[in-house]
């Protein structure tokens, strides 16, 4: 028998039916090399082979599940996969995004053809035109075309004897939302290898999210924080470029805090967005700055800037943001 050399590791958590359609695409791809890991954070209804609907005992004997005694968040149970994996390679598979037809493969074949490398990254935004192999972590931040596509953990398989070792990195830096990046970025160190991929190997999960969804109000206050890792300050300031580049400040983390003041809770919207805006607005213009302030300003009025905001993008637009549920701090 072949020895397990990729461990699928997918952190569940109350995605009962996406998890059993991705655990169902997922199965006819496996080779003797790999094996999958589930990792329940204390799921309201815990993950079992029944409620998976696997009643075969081969291939029950291909997926172990780990069940957290308490929901421990997200980020701690990402850290958890490292800490329980089994073979060289682990793959963060979230619970709800498509596979590619041949992922799986795509996977061996990349780390076989770099057993060097201790992380292995794909395409998924269509932006990466050729495959790279960067040196250290300055390679890295300045190779990586999209923070998106590092950030997507169904993009990324790691070297686990490299990176098990900042575990407590992962867990220190849980508040980022991305404690699988910290961990990485501490391993890469000078001279350890990443190898970025143009090809794809999952697809946007549209019409499969159920359940708890990550908040992207919470995102907004702290995705920067990654940034107070030690690493030398050129690679900060491109680090920091890259995240804002993705994800920005004037767009859903106002319209979130909008909503709060909507509310009536002016003073709370207003604390939320000031944070926001002096964590990612690092090494921006004055420019960004002096709107961010008026922005920040404009919270005391919500209703005018709700009549100035419709003028401009539109009521559809308005409603898609200031009416959804990812915009609570906690989840």
């Amino acid at each position: 028998m072949s020895a397990i050399q990729l461990e699928v590791t997918i952190p569940t958590y109350n995605r009962i039916g996406s998890l059993r359609a991705t655990i169902e695409a997922l199965l006819p791809q496996l080779t003797p090399e790999v094996a999958i890991l589930i990792m329940d954070n204390a799921s309201d209804v815990p993950v079992t082979y029944e409620a998976l609907g696997i009643a075969d005992p081969s291939s029950q004997a291909r997926i172990r599940i780990l069940r957290q005694p308490a929901n421990v968040g997200g980020s701690a149970n990402i850290v958890s996969c490292f800490l329980n994996a089994t073979a060289p390679c682990l793959w963060l598979l979230s619970d709800d995004d498509l596979l590619e037809p041949d992922a799986v493969q795509t996977l061996l074949a990349s780390i076989s053809a770099h057993p060097d490398a201790i992380f292995y990254n794909f395409d998924f935004h269509g932006v990466r035109r050729q495959t790279r192999v960067t040196s250290g972590l300055a390679g890295l931040v300045d190779s990586f075309e999209r923070w998106g596509d590092i950030l997507l953990m169904s993009n990324c398989v790691f070297r686990v004897s490299s990176l098990l070792p900042w575990s407590r990195v992962g867990i220190h830096y849980a508040y980022s939302y991305a404690p699988h990046i910290a961990m990485l970025l501490h391993a890469l160190g000078r001279e350890e290898k990443a190898f970025l991929s143009h090809t794809r190997i999952v697809s946007a999960n549209s019409g499969r999210e159920e359940g708890v969804k990550w908040s992207l109000m919470q995102m907004a206050l702290t995705r920067m924080a990654i940034l107070d890792m030690p690493m030398p300050q050129s690679v900060r300031v491109t680090l920091g470029h890259k995240i804002f580049a993705d994800f920005g400040v004037m767009n859903y983390s106002f319209l979130f805090c909008l909503r709060l003041a909507l509310k009536g809770q002016i003073a709370e919207a207003r604390y939320y967005y000031g944070k926001i805006a002096v964590e990612n607005l690092r090494f921006r213009s004055l420019s960004s700055r002096f709107v961010a302030a008026a922005m920040h300003f404009g919270l005391r009025f919500p209703k005018l800037v709700i009549i100035l905001i419709r003028a401009r993008y539109g009521q559809d637009a308005l409603d898609r943001v200031v009416g959804a549920d990812r915009a609570d701090v906690y989840w």
